[in-house]
């Protein structure tokens, strides 16, 4: 069980969707998106208010280690009665040292003194290294890259997606001068994912299996364009264009499919499609 897998497991055990954990850890939904996935892992005060969240032990959720209400495990009890012995015996070693080597002048009180802060010196490091060690790996994109994770469609309550919905590309790694010098222009890096087209709908603009970069910064209506949202416990990629007030209609640029006016309260979205990143056979 890796750390998204925890958190999954305490959000079903809790009863909390994406937006719910969202609210308590205090970021945003596409975040917990995001860690969710595992593109993404939290650290600092996120992690902490994310542990609180989720009514678990920070250790466990960070690392797997102990268990979810942080009571110590046998193995637990075990590693620190072998670590009390291990430093017992570095004292013992640097008091057998001390008396064969040391200036005769050093009476007994003092050779235990310096055994004992040598030893606890050994154990300090011995802590840092395991900590180092057991840290995973930040994994970054390069200077002047964006490395844009998969979107989570787990987060979204109720969708509904093809059963060969096929996650064509995972994540993806983008120069950022490339982004501007298209123009795109998005809310923040960490609000941007990556979705595969499942359907016919937009054909014409966007292909069947075509990926797209989505910003999930936006998550509402702010003038005519391409959108991630769901509507009618169905979601999917669609134009959106201003049908009133408080109307908006959705518009499928493949002419088979029908557009459809709704209420803008009965719409969700989910982010607005930024560019295309068309996957052609040749």
């Amino acid at each position: 069980m890796d750390f998204s897998d925890r958190i999954r497991a305490r959000m079903n055990a809790l009863g909390l969707s994406a937006l719910d954990l969202s609210k308590l850890v205090g970021v945003s939904k596409s975040a917990v998106s995001h860690w969710t996935s595992g593109a993404n892992q939290t650290g600092g005060k996120h992690l902490v208010a994310l542990a609180k969240a989720l009514d678990c032990d920070v250790a466990w959720l960070a690392m797997g280690e102990g268990h979810p209400s942080g009571s110590p495990s046998k193995s637990t009890h075990a590693a620190n009665s072998a670590a009390a012995e291990a430093k017992e015996d570095t004292v013992e070693l640097v008091l057998e040292m001390l008396k064969t080597h040391a200036d005769k002048s050093l009476n007994s009180a003092a050779r235990q003194r310096i055994a004992k802060a040598i030893a606890e010196s050994l154990e300090n490091r011995f802590d840092q290294a395991t900590e180092s060690a057991s840290s995973p790996p930040l994994r970054k994109a390069d200077e002047g890259e964006l490395r844009i994770p998969h979107f989570d469609f787990r987060s979204i309550e109720g969708a509904q997606l093809p059963a060969n919905y096929s996650e064509a590309v995972r994540s993806i790694t983008v120069s950022e001068a490339y982004l501007l010098a298209q123009g795109v222009r998005y809310s923040s890096a960490e609000q941007l994912a990556v979705v595969t087209c499942w359907d016919k709908g937009m054909e014409g603009t966007l292909g069947e299996g075509d990926a797209v970069i989505v910003d999930c910064g936006i998550n509402t209506f702010i003038d005519d364009g391409i959108y991630l949202v769901s509507w009618a416990e169905h979601t999917f990629i669609r134009r959106l264009q201003l049908a009133g007030k408080g109307r908006i209609e959705l518009i499928a640029d493949n002419s088979k499919h029908k557009a459809r006016v709704v209420g803008a309260g009965d719409l969700v979205v989910h982010g607005r499609v930024l560019v295309g990143l068309g996957l052609q056979k040749f």
